[in-house]
């Protein structure tokens, strides 16, 4: 019969390694001096005494036992200074945010033309006066409807809108007896607070990609029968009409309560 060897006392050979493993005594569990280190020896008596256990088959021991003492003194030193170094000044962690630049790309996809009234019916008519233009609304009968102006809306695509009922668009004015109809809507600042303005601008304008182009584009939001157009320069403030006759067309921000923000649009 084959003899079990004693758990405590002899190597143990091992199914996953080629070396011997060895189990330590129990009393090496509670000694101050674990087993195999014997009790009150220097490093260099140590060395000798490891290589003569020809039971441990340790790539480590056999390393430090070649080291010199002055080299292991050496390599304690760096050690704690090490140990101390990672105890006094941890690694910190800052969470940082990354921002993209953003482009603002309105991709022109086609033009259409509309003839446009508010609520009562009030037309949009183009007054010229030393120079400047200005667009009013106004209450057109008979022969006077030949009037009134015809909106070119240049339609576009942009990924931050949805295109089921707000499109992108830019407005142009569309004059019948005109040579040349280069006047485009436009949403500024002024003193402060957004105002219309009548820009000159040979179009149609293509794929908007800056920020200063922005003021050409309105939010064209389809509801029922009518539309509002919304500035993307200044969010909240929209084209609008008052509900008196022979008014200028200009910027609210308030949606149908004291001026008309809703218009009928119709395609030609």
């Amino acid at each position: 019969m084959a003899r079990v060897p004693d758990p405590l006392t002899e190597p143990i050979g091992c199914d996953s390694c080629s070396n011997h493993c060895f189990v330590a005594p129990q009393s090496s569990f509670y000694d101050s001096s674990p087993w195999p280190f014997p009790k009150n020896r220097s490093l260099p008596e140590l060395g000798s005494h490891w290589k003569d256990i020809d039971e441990v088959d340790s790539v480590a021991f056999r390393w430090a036992s070649e080291v010199p003492q002055g080299e292991t003194r050496r390599m304690n030193r760096l050690a704690r200074s090490f140990t101390s170094a990672l105890a006094e000044d941890p690694v910190s962690f800052i969470n940082n945010s990354f921002t993209h630049a953003e482009t603002f790309i309105y991709k022109y996809t086609r033009s259409k033309l509309y003839t446009v009234q508010d609520e009562e019916h009030k037309s949009f008519v183009l007054w010229r006066h030393t120079g400047q233009a200005q667009l009013m609304a106004v209450h057109l009968q008979g022969p006077k409807s030949r009037e009134a102006v015809k909106l070119n809306l240049d339609l576009y695509r942009s990924p931050y809108t949805s295109p089921k009922r707000i499109s992108p668009v830019a407005v142009n004015i569309v004059e019948s007896n005109a040579v040349e109809n280069n006047l485009y809507l436009c949403c500024v600042k002024d003193k402060g607070s957004p105002v219309l303005q009548l820009e000159k601008v040979k179009g149609p304008m293509k794929d908007m990609r800056t920020k200063d182009q922005e003021r050409f584009i309105f939010f064209k939001t389809s509801s029922g029968s009518t539309s509002s157009f919304e500035s993307a320069a200044h969010p909240g403030w929209f084209l609008s009409t008052s509900k008196l006759n022979d008014k200028p067309v200009r910027m609210v921000n308030q949606t149908g309560e004291r001026d008309i923000t809703d218009f009928y649009l119709v395609e030609m």
